[in-house]
């Protein structure tokens, strides 16, 4: 499902953390840019994402909405991507997930951004999942 807004995919994921919190089950927002620009990452990727999965593509940035889906998973998302695109496009990922980052919308939001940004500056098809102590860039 592609929502048109940040505020619509925040709601949204404020609402799937309620929902986590009271089934115990988790939530993963997963970031892509393309560092080559002009690409359309979720176009380009839609066949590899779930129907039940929350899509915005903003500034240059798509993020994922995944839920019932743990930080691992959302690696094994992050596997299909690249194999779609067969490793030739310069795509950069970030994970947040609940609970383990954070337990609000727009603290996870900010968290997966933070990470984007420092994928941003790493390698080619660089994935940041956690904070830099523990040097997630994979």
């Amino acid at each position: 499902m592609t929502l048109r807004t940040r505020e619509q995919f925040e709601w949204l994921l404020g609402y799937e953390l309620l929902v986590a919190a009271r089934h115990r089950h988790f939530v993963t927002v997963l970031m892509v840019a393309s560092c080559e620009g002009g690409i359309g990452v979720l176009q380009l990727l839609r066949e590899t994402l779930r129907s039940c999965d929350g899509c915005l593509e903003e500034d240059g940035k798509s993020a994922v909405l995944m839920v019932h889906t743990t930080a691992e998973q959302a690696r094994q998302a992050i596997s299909r991507f690249k194999e779609r695109c067969s490793n030739l496009i310069d795509f950069r990922y970030s994970i947040a997930s609940y609970p383990q980052d954070a337990g609000m919308a727009c603290d996870l939001m900010g968290i997966c951004e933070q990470r984007l940004d420092r994928a941003m500056r790493a390698g080619f098809g660089a994935v940041v999942a956690c904070e830099p102590q523990a040097e997630g860039v994979l």
